[in-house]
């Protein structure tokens, strides 16, 4: 039998990646990215000691599933990871099974996996799940995915500052002034705007914004509005 490494290695990476997504759906957690990249990694990496002769690293491949586990989900919540890293592992062994009992092909694996993630991210926005930490915010017309960020302390004349990406600005957006946002590493001279009045959970807020490229979210929140 012909064995295409770069085709297994494409499939694991995309069947991995299917099953942490949709363990993180199923929960309501939402994944970093960078989380999931180390795990993918750790996942790929553990292919090859299929082909190292060794027993006792050979049957290491039966904690991968919890290695990779550990490394995507990162909820704050002990039992609710415990959960999500025990279900992530069972479909893993599950997956693995159905390999070598239906000795299904890579090519169909491959094929069905891309599908299967293209429908996850889709039901994803259909469904506009509400994620674990996320608040829902509005801007005039705009419905936004927030986080309230505990470090994010930076205020102008006692209003708070909340930090919205780029692609939101519009002419509602009136320039303000200039202030020095002070990092770990460095200090930045950032712009801030005068804008519409923010609504959170039926509170009204007035805040400054600044445009900023941010992951993950649409807005950073002060932490001034934690509930």
């Amino acid at each position: 039998m012909v064995v295409y490494l770069d085709l297994v290695i494409l499939t694991n990476i995309l069947v991995d990646y299917a099953f942490l997504k949709t363990i993180a759906l199923l929960y309501h957690e939402r994944l970093k990215w960078y989380r999931v990249l180390i795990s993918l990694l750790i996942g790929t990496g553990s292919l090859f000691l299929f082909l190292i002769p060794i027993k006792y690293l050979y049957n290491i491949r039966y904690i991968i599933g919890i290695l990779m586990g550990l490394t995507a989900y990162n909820s704050n919540k002990a039992k609710k990871r415990f959960l999500m890293i025990i279900s992530f592992y069972l479909i893993n062994l599950s997956f693995i099974g159905s390999l070598v009992i239906f000795e299904i092909k890579n090519s169909l694996f491959l094929l069905v996996a891309l599908i299967y993630i293209i429908l996850l991210h889709i039901i994803e926005k259909i469904l506009k799940i509400n994620y674990q930490n996320d608040c829902i915010v509005k801007i005039n017309q705009n419905t936004l995915i927030g986080l309230v960020d505990t470090g994010n302390n930076c205020f102008y004349n006692d209003i708070p500052i909340v930090f919205i990406q780029k692609k939101y600005y519009s002419d509602n957006f009136v320039y303000f002034d200039n202030i020095q946002i002070s990092t770990i590493n460095n200090q930045n001279i950032l712009e801030v705007y005068q804008g519409p009045i923010l609504m959170m959970n039926k509170k009204k807020f007035k805040v400054l914004y600044c445009f900023s490229e941010i992951q993950d979210y649409d807005i950073i929140l002060n932490k001034i509005m934690e509930e």
